[in-house]
């Protein structure tokens, strides 16, 4: 990645601009494909003769993986299409407003997901054989996702006109309605990755690729219907009730698989989360520093005090048994189950 962008830079500075994108804005460019390789071929050299091509091999893969490659091209549809969709309909400036409120909207609870598939990938595929262990793994990275990326959906949905109006300026504020109604797949995104991942690992791309193409099959004209109806805001309505599909056919697949308490995992976060967000409406009537920042922090600060106080109150000891776990867990990749 970092020799990548370093290639990017250094052909934006001698003034090749699109060859900079070609070469290095794409994480599977020419760059990072070349660095790969050779790091990989450093780690595990082989000798030249031995690289061939082996029709049986060709056969294997191709069968295993053109579930992934239609499943990444449908899932690509999928977070693409609302965006073809507003710009013949409400023109470029909406387009602009709602793209940018679409990033801000994933780039927190995005981060979660960046950071935790990576972990949780391979220890979904490590334990496939050993349902007990497979679920409760699962259940205690669906708990730690639900219990971070709600409160964040919480943030967005009450701060917005403040976020908006301190980080982008006062030219951004009819962003902040699209964003709010971003909140479900906000919050909807990191749980359907994580699900994925475990089907990816357990070797069910095909399962993941059909649900992609019923959401597909779904979205093509709910998008146009609700972006002509309500504008961006059903956009933006469109795309997080794909996702609640896509996070209800994934998990009912899951039983399958694995045998996951719902209502320990679920419940707490869906509680605490109605007591944060009545006490957000309080608290804007505090005598809090008028400053923008700082009563922002502060407002922030405050909700979150509440909703973790609530969650302590209905299980705080075994979500501190279940963190140290997960601490545990990710550092040593042994599997502690109680």
């Amino acid at each position: 990645v970092l020799a990548s962008l370093g290639a990017a830079f250094l052909l934006v500075w001698l003034g090749k601009g699109f060859w900079s994108i070609v070469v290095g804005y794409s994480p599977h460019s020419v760059v990072y494909a070349c660095t790969f390789t050779a790091l990989v071929w450093l780690l595990r050299p082989i000798p030249l003769s031995a690289i061939r091509f082996r029709p049986e091999h060709a056969r294997t893969l191709f069968s295993y993986g053109r579930w992934f490659w239609i499943g990444w091209i449908t899932s690509v549809l999928l977070f693409q299409y609302d965006k073809l969709v507003v710009g013949p309909l409400h023109g470029a400036r909406a387009l602009g407003i709602y793209e940018r409120a679409f990033t801000f909207a994933q780039m927190p609870t995005g981060a979660i997901t960046h950071a935790l598939i990576g972990i949780t990938n391979p220890l979904y595929s490590r334990y496939q054989q050993d349902r007990e262990k497979l679920s409760a793994i699962f259940a205690r990275v669906a708990g730690l996702i639900l219990r971070t990326a709600l409160p964040i959906a919480l943030v967005i949905f009450t701060e917005a006109d403040a976020l908006v109006d301190l980080l982008l300026g006062e030219r951004w504020t009819p962003m902040a309605p699209v964003l709010k109604w971003f909140v479900a797949y906000s919050f909807l995104r990191p749980l359907l990755d994580d699900v994925n991942s475990l089907l990816y690992a357990v070797g069910r791309p095909r399962q993941v690729t059909w649900f992609g193409l019923l959401q597909a099959a779904l979205f093509l004209p709910m998008a146009p219907a609700l972006t002509h109806t309500f504008g961006l805001n059903g956009a933006a309505t469109s795309v997080g009730l794909i996702a609640l599909v896509g996070v209800g056919l994934s998990l009912g697949y899951t039983r399958k698989l694995i045998t996951v308490p719902w209502r320990q995992v679920f419940l707490p976060p869906v509680v605490a989360i109605p007591a944060a967000g009545a006490s957000a409406y309080r608290i804007q009537e505090l005598p809090l520093p008028e400053t923008p920042w700082l009563r922002l922090a502060c407002e922030v600060a405050l909700m979150s005090a509440v909703y973790f106080l609530v969650l302590a109150a209905l299980e705080g000891r075994r979500l501190w048994r279940e963190s140290r776990g997960l601490i545990a867990l990710f550092r040593s990749g042994a599997m502690p189950v109680d």
